[in-house]
C-alpha cells in the first residue's frame, strides 16, 4: 500500500484558505493532520467537516509544529501543505503514481503568486490560477513536500523550515516531481503579510544565533529587502550568505538588486556579471550599464533579454524606454 497523510499547520484566521485547500486535497488522501496552536470553533468545525485530526500544540517555531504533525501521521507517505496552498486533484493522482516507484522523497515547485514584478525570480504567468486571482506571475521555489514516513525524517530551522537536512543525513536524494503547488499567500493582504514577515524575522534572528547558515542569512536579507525596504541591511545579509556559500545564486541575485536599490550601480553590475544571463539578470545588467552612462551596452543587454525570452521582449523594450524617459 502507498497511503498518504496530509500534514498541515494552521493558524486562527486562515479558515477560508484552509477550506479551499482541503476541498482540493482531502479526498485524495487517507488521513489529514491539522496542528494548531489555538483551537477555535471555526477550526474545529472545519476539522470535523473534512474528517481531520485536530492537534493543539503551543507554538515554539515552525519546525516544531511540523514535527508534531509528522509524529501524529500513521500512513506510508507524508504530503505537506499550508492552508494558503492548493494542489490540484490530478496532482495527488500523480503523486500516488510516483509513490509506486523506488523514490523516497520528491520536490514540488511552490509557485508563489505575486503582483510584485520586481521580485528577482519573477516569472510571468497566464494560467488558470493567475487569471482567477489577477496575478501577473509568480516566483517558483522547489521544496520537498512529499516523502516516505521514515524514522529520523524531521523538519529543521525555526522558520522557512525544511526536511532536506534530515533527508541528506540518511542519504536520501529528493527527485523532481514536475508537480506544482499554488501558493496564494498574497491574497491575505499586505498588512497580514508584513505582520507574518516580521514574525519570521524575529525567528530568523534566533536561528542565526544558533546556526548562521547561508539560507538563514538569505531569508533574513529577503525580508529586509522586500518587506522592510532596507536595501543596505539586506545587502549585508546577502553578503554573509555568500561568504558561507559562494555559489548561492539567489543570494547573489538579491545582492545585486539590493546594491541597485542603493544606487551602487558598479557594485550591482559586478554581481549581475557573475550570474548566468537569464532575462531578469540581463535587465539588471542593462539597468546598471544605463545608469553608469554606457547606453549602447545597456541597449544590447535589454535586446538580448528579449531574444532569450521572446514572449517578454515587449517588457524588456518598455523597461529600456522607461529608463530613457527618466533622464
Amino acid at each position: 500500500m502507498n497511503t498518504i497523510s496530509l500534514c498541515m499547520i494552521v493558524r486562527d484566521g486562515e479558515e477560508a484558505f484552509l477550506r479551499n485547500c482541503l476541498r482540493n486535497a482531502r479526498e485524495g488522501v487517507e488521513e489529514c493532520i491539522l496542528v494548531v496552536d489555538l483551537e477555535t470553533p471555526a477550526l474545529r468545525s472545519i476539522a470535523d467537516e473534512f474528517q481531520c485530526t485536530l492537534v493543539v500544540h503551543p507554538f515554539q517555531d515552525f519546525a516544531s509544529q511540523r514535527n508534531v504533525s509528522l509524529r501524529e501521521a500513521t500512513q506510508d507517505w507524508i504530503l505537506v501543505l499550508d492552508a494558503d496552498e492548493v494542489l490540484a486533484p490530478e496532482g495527488l493522482q500523480r503523486l500516488r503514481a510516483l509513490a509506486q516507484g523506488e523514490g523516497k522523497a520528491f520536490l514540488l515547485d511552490q509557485l508563489n503568486y505575486t503582483k510584485d514584478t520586481r521580485q528577482t525570480r519573477f516569472v510571468p504567468a497566464n494560467n488558470m490560477v493567475s487569471r482567477q486571482y489577477g496575478f501577473p506571475g509568480f516566483f517558483p521555489v522547489p521544496c520537498v513536500r512529499f516523502f516516505r514516513r521514515l524514522p529520523g525524517i524531521e523538519f529543521t530551522r525555526r522558520v522557512h523550515e525544511l526536511v532536506e537536512e534530515s533527508l541528506e543525513r540518511q542519504g536520501i536524494r529528493p527527485i523532481p516531481s514536475g508537480l506544482e503547488i499554488h501558493h496564494l499567500k498574497a491574497l491575505k493582504g499586505e498588512a497580514a503579510i508584513q505582520q507574518d514577515e516580521l514574525r519570521y524575522l524575529a525567528l530568523l534572528e534566533q536561528e542565526l544565533q544558533d546556526r548562521p547558515t547561508a539560507k538563514a542569512w538569505f531569508d533574513k536579507g529577503t525580508i529586509l529587502l522586500f518587506t522592510r525596504q532596507d536595501p543596505a541591511a539586506a545587502a549585508a545579509a546577502f553578503e554573509q550568505a555568500l561568504l558561507r556559500e559562494p555559489g548561492f545564486q539567489p543570494a547573489r541575485m538579491n545582492l545585486a538588486y539590493a546594491y541597485a536599490r542603493e544606487g551602487a550601480w558598479d557594485k550591482a553590475l559586478a554581481q549581475y556579471l557573475r550570474l548566468p544571463p537569464s532575462f531578469p539578470v540581463l535587465l539588471g545588467r542593462g539597468t546598471c550599464l544605463f545608469r553608469l552612462g554606457k547606453r549602447a551596452a545597456a541597449a544590447q543587454a535589454f535586446q538580448e533579454a528579449g531574444r532569450r525570452e521572446p514572449p517578454r521582449a515587449q517588457e524588456a523594450a518598455q523597461a529600456f524606454q522607461a529608463l530613457q524617459a527618466s533622464l
